[in-house]
């Protein structure tokens, strides 16, 4: 996504919000009133029920690789949404207008709820997608440095030989189909550090889970695709079926 189409749709969301925010907040301030809380503080309880549902959304994107975490924020987030849009429904029973059809105002008066919901949900996932654009543009740096790095022979010293010539014998080790990993222009079979030319981030990606799955050690994964043992750890665990394997 383009920065200025970004930006837009983060604007867009955020105006969403705000008025949906903003109704929610009159219809649950009033209903708190007529339920008996003072005037003065009768708008704590709207920030209380509509806050919770904006943290609770944020803890539900922000936390999904922990599925204990998920599981405590959705219950938070189901529970908060149900009674904000209980309490705009019933506010709307108590106050529509003569005449008009009550079950028809408590449908109108339960929109901007939902509304809140689905505009932070939208608004935290632009969010992360601002944050991946980053890590993909510093991950394309590192692959045009060892893209540059590939154009010097390795040194004969260089830890962590692959010790089977040529990429069909390396997928033949792993038991797993690399046949779109070409081999490096004028490796020859007699060449035991031959190793694959990554044309792509996700073609490290797949070398690393491969090799992962072959029970190799993740340092020497982070070695072979040049990225650091962090990044590695990350992809493991968004593919939490090769842990498993491995282990």
């Amino acid at each position: 996504m383009s920065t200025p189409m970004w930006i837009g749709s983060v604007a867009i969301t955020v105006g969403i919000a705000a008025a949906s925010f903003i109704l929610s907040f009159i219809a649950l301030r009033d209903l708190s009133i007529q339920a008996g809380q003072p005037r003065e503080i009768a708008f704590l309880f709207p920030v209380i029920i509509d806050g919770t549902i904006l943290q609770a959304t944020m803890g539900v994107v922000t936390r999904r690789h922990d599925r204990q975490a998920r599981r405590f924020f959705w219950k938070i987030l189901i529970g908060a949404a149900a009674v904000s849009i209980a309490g705009n429904a019933i506010h709307a029973v108590l106050t529509h207008a003569s005449g008009f059809n009550v079950v028809l105002a408590a449908v109108i008066a339960a929109l901007p709820p939902i509304s809140l919901l689905a505009s932070t949900h939208a608004l935290t996932k632009l969010g992360r997608h601002a944050t991946l654009g980053t890590e993909t543009k510093e991950e394309t740096a590192k692959e045009s440095k060892s893209a540059a790095d590939n154009l010097t022979p390795p040194p004969s010293s260089a830890p962590h030989p692959i010790t089977e010539p040529g990429t069909r014998a390396i997928a033949h080790q792993l038991e797993v189909p690399l046949a779109h990993l070409a081999a490096t222009p004028g490796a020859t079979a007699s060449d035991p550090t031959a190793m694959p030319n990554f044309g792509s981030h996700e073609e490290r990606r797949e070398w690393a889970l491969a090799r992962r799955k072959a029970g190799v050690d993740v340092p020497v994964i982070a070695q072979e695709v040049d990225r650091s043992i962090a990044t590695v750890y990350r992809w493991f665990s968004e593919a939490p079926e090769v842990e498993h394997t491995a282990a």
